[in-house]
């Protein structure tokens, strides 16, 4: 499987920010539970990351949950991207992994990667989802994963709604017929193209949708997502106002970065300036 992939220079940390920014949320609001280590299956379920100094590159899961409010029980991940930070070069490479995606999950067989997520919780794992989804990452990929972060799709809406909003522009004309309503019904989806700025409900739309194009179209939106969700954070109305939003949003994030990797994710991240990237999405090439 071969991705395909383009390079850019990306001024003031931008992806890097977008990236961490889930993780700021979480390490800041200290959402991160005490669990005993699973023995046969390594760290990666530990319930708090690695203490990153900020000077050793380091790696980061991010998954985008289909978790809803009146639903209990097991979710999947809806979107997962992992993010390489190599501060002694300046370069971030982020890949975005679609959620269809046939995979060996260690000790459940064979199956589409975002059911990773599903089994961790439902056979209650140390961890449960992201410590299953991240040991996945690891036995496919060759990557060991030292963050992770998950963010539903409430949570989503919330941190782009306290943002004011983010900017992106839409490629193309997007129909879908059959985006779903939240009631297990479906409507149709309409975004024009050009800029388009988005509240919460219509970026995740936005990020969701696949029925127009294809899940590999869908995972560069999710990048761009991220893209524009930085921008606004790191722009002079919003950046005040970052430490009120992280207390605000303090539900909407499950991370095991823990708070004393607070510091050096947030200076690295506002402090980078040029930063070379690297963005990949696996496609049918």
């Amino acid at each position: 499987m071969v991705s395909r992939s383009r390079r850019s220079v990306v001024p003031c940390g931008c992806i890097v920010v977008a990236a961490v920014l889930a993780f700021l949320v979480g390490a800041g609001a200290a959402l991160f539970r005490d669990s005993a280590l699973a023995d046969t299956l390594g760290a990666v379920f530990s319930s708090k990351g690695p203490v990153w100094a900020g000077t050793k590159p380091v790696t980061l899961l991010l998954l985008g949950t289909d978790q809803r409010p009146e639903e209990g029980g097991p979710s999947r991940s809806d979107s997962i991207m992992l993010a390489l930070f190599d501060p002694a070069a300046k370069r971030v490479s982020v890949l975005s992994i679609p959620r269809d995606l046939w995979v060996t999950i260690p000790g459940h067989g064979e199956s589409r990667i975002n059911t990773a997520f599903f089994r961790g919780q439902a056979y209650d794992l140390p961890n449960a989802g992201p410590g299953l989804a991240a040991l996945t990452i690891e036995y496919n990929f060759g990557v060991p994963v030292d963050y992770w972060a998950t963010v539903d799709f409430q949570g989503f809406v919330e941190m782009v709604d306290a943002l004011g909003g983010v900017t992106v522009d839409v490629p193309y004309y997007i129909v879908d017929s059959e985006y779903p309503d939240g009631n297990y019904g479906t409507i149709e989806l309409r975004i024009p193209a050009g800029a388009q700025h988005m509240d919460g409900a219509l970026a995740l739309q936005y990020a969701r949708t696949r029925h127009g194009d294809s899940d590999f179209d869908r995972a560069k939106r999710q990048q761009q997502l991220l893209r524009a969700a930085l921008d606004r954070a790191l722009s002079p109305q919003v950046l005040p106002k970052l430490p009120r939003l992280v207390s605000a949003l303090s539900g909407a994030v499950e991370t095991n970065a823990g708070a004393e990797a607070l510091p050096a994710l947030a200076g690295w991240a506002v402090q980078a300036g040029q930063v070379a990237l690297d963005t990949r999405v696996i496609d049918r090439d």
